[in-house]
């Protein structure tokens, strides 16, 4: 009866130490996942960064179309009020070789009046135009300027997901392994009394007293390394 007590033990000893290893290679299987999602996260971040990076050279393109819209319009409203000006001067010269009265109510007066309101509204249209592209580029640009800052802050969002993910994945996996050290533990000392209770039997009886196994301190926890070691002497007395 000892000896199948014994054999139950040593039975008990085994399965436990397959638990801690079992429970090792889960947790080992936790913190991988936890560790490629935070690369992946890392990786899908830089890509997010990189096209923030893009947003960012086509807002400041948009920007500079905004300032050559308003530096073309500026130079449209110089040439024409300068045409104007070469308009009015060669039709003054016209009419002074024609004989025609320059005075306030001449017709020249009267032609001059309609050469200024043309050229009032084409230089209008010219900084209205102008005006206009400058507004659409300076929106666009602060649009993508918007874009790049919400894809950077996507970027710093996956992380921080990542981040927590892995450090979620590591308490668990922590967890994982205390569990199964305790699980283990638990057996161990399961295991320990009924091999203390067959070593007081008549049944079981070693060849002398140092050969009765107290199965607690035969059986080596090493936390960390999820492994189960025994005395070289073996569990039950003898070389193994």
């Amino acid at each position: 009866m000892g000896a199948s007590v014994a054999f139950a033990a040593a039975s008990t000893a085994v399965s436990a130490g397959s638990a801690i290893m079992q429970s090792q290679a889960q947790a080992d299987a936790l913190e991988a996942q936890g560790q490629a999602r935070q690369a992946r996260a890392e990786f899908q971040a830089e890509q997010t960064r990189a096209q923030a990076e893009i947003s960012e050279d086509r807002a400041e393109e948009s920007l500079r179309n905004a300032q050559v819209a308003e530096i073309q319009a500026r130079q449209r409203v110089a040439a024409r009020q300068e045409q104007l000006q070469r308009t009015l001067a060669s039709q003054t010269a016209a009419a002074a070789g024609a004989g025609i009265a320059i005075g306030p109510g001449g017709s020249l007066s009267a032609i001059q009046r309609e050469t200024r309101e043309r050229a009032r509204r084409d230089i209008t249209s010219v900084r209205f135009l102008g005006a206009n592209q400058e507004r659409r580029s300076r929106i666009q640009a602060r649009n993508r300027q918007q874009t790049a800052e919400n894809q950077r802050e996507s970027a710093r969002q996956r992380v921080a997901f990542g981040q927590t993910a892995n450090q979620l994945a590591q308490q668990r996996a922590s967890t994982q392994r205390i569990g199964g050290f305790l699980q283990a533990g638990s057996t161990l000392l399961s295991a320990g009394s009924r091999l203390s209770q067959a070593g007081g039997s008549p049944d079981f009886q070693g060849p002398d007293a140092a050969s009765r196994v107290n199965l607690a301190d035969s059986i080596q926890f090493r936390p960390g390394s999820g492994r189960v070691s025994a005395p070289a002497s073996g569990l039950f007395g003898g070389s193994t």
